[in-house]
């Protein structure tokens, strides 16, 4: 029979989505009974990645959950003020969590099992949040610097800026809940078309989920545009802005127009000299803070989505499946760091900031 083409799947579902393939493809038709003891570089290669993946889980839960520790502590132990960026950052570290569990202790686990154990349930369980996870981190990321840039560029009051946060973040948790939904009818449990020594194989797969080619690569592009071209669209316009304004209004104090307003009074004019500093820093970490996010949400991202989208619409012509398959899992599992590093962007910078402050 033809060997067809591995099922590849967007953003989280292709972590250990197999498409009944192991080795290569003459393997599976011409010996329906696959054994492992004959194939140690597969055993490897799974070994491997548990172990980062495990490493992963390890890091996102020791950096993101005293986070949420610290800033629920905050609130409700402490009862200290509670600003719009500290309800984000919770929301973030929460989603972040959740990519720690699901994207990495899940998939860990299942490398080692080799096959889903789980049942079906479970499988669309699973499969739905990661994607939710993923989502929402992005999208909290997203709803970040849209906070940031209306602080900066059109402040509205307290009351009003915080009704725009929370609306935000139920916006963005409830879009990252329609856009995984697709997750419970695409994937289920399917027997493989082989053992594996000696035992059926059954796994959670999107094996036989779309019906015409073109489902698929509409599928992936729907999940690249909106996990991850608007969203770094939005931030890279949201900094600009904020760094353009911060230097337009450090610009304003060295006119001339400043400098005889500021002869008018010693004390004023110390104020202003302040207030310039204070504003020539503050552009100044924006523009490095700014710089860092981007370049982060780029690099761990924008590999994996690329090598979907290359992969997707190779249609496998020259590309072998299984090698194509771990190529896309081990850059995913590049892009599960933005979990990881978000803490530090985010979470260790507003409260080492706060500390300072204090």
């Amino acid at each position: 029979m033809p060997h067809r083409r591995p099922s590849f799947s967007s953003s989280a579902h292709l972590t250990n989505n197999i498409s009944f393939t192991v080795g290569r493809a003459s393997t599976i038709e011409n010996n329906l009974d696959i054994r492992l003891d004959d194939n140690p570089q597969e055993v490897h290669r799974r070994n491997v990645e548990a172990e980062i993946l495990f490493l992963c889980f390890g890091l996102g839960i020791l950096f993101n959950v005293p986070i949420s520790v610290l800033l629920l502590s905050k609130r409700y132990l402490h009862k200290q003020s509670f600003g719009n960026i500290d309800l984000l950052i919770l929301h973030l570290s929460i989603a972040d969590s959740l990519v720690a569990i699901f994207c990495g202790l899940a998939d860990a686990i299942w490398k080692l099992t080799y096959q889903w154990l789980a049942g079906n349930f479970a499988c669309k369980a699973v499969k739905f949040m990661q994607m939710l996870s993923l989502y929402a981190s992005t999208f909290i990321i997203t709803a970040i610097s849209i906070d940031r840039c209306m602080v900066i560029s059109r402040p509205l009051t307290r009351v009003r800026q915080h009704a725009f946060v929370k609306a935000m973040l139920m916006g963005g948790w409830l879009l990252a809940i329609i856009c995984s939904t697709p997750q419970l009818q695409i994937f289920r449990v399917e027997k493989a078309p082989f053992q594996v020594d000696g035992h059926d194989l059954w796994q959670c797969c999107t094996h036989g989920a779309y019906s015409e080619p073109w489902q698929e690569t509409a599928y992936t592009m729907a999940t690249f545009t909106v996990i991850f071209a608007i969203p770094l669209g939005i931030i890279l316009v949201a900094y600009s802005i904020i760094w353009y304004q911060l230097r337009r209004n450090t610009s304003y104090l060295m006119t001339p127009e400043a400098t005889m307003h500021r002869r008018g009074s010693s004390s004023r004019a110390r104020a202003d000299s302040v207030r310039e500093h204070t504003m020539r820093k503050a552009a100044r970490n924006a523009f490095w803070i700014s710089l860092l996010v981007i370049l982060t949400f780029i690099a761990c991202w924008a590999p994996y989505h690329i090598a979907m989208i290359y992969f997707v619409f190779a249609h496998g012509a020259d590309v072998n499946g299984t090698t194509a398959s771990n190529a896309v899992k081990d850059i995913f599992l590049f892009g599960m760091s933005n979990s990881i590093t978000n803490p530090a962007i985010y979470g260790a910078f507003h409260l080492f900031r706060n500390s300072n402050h204090h």
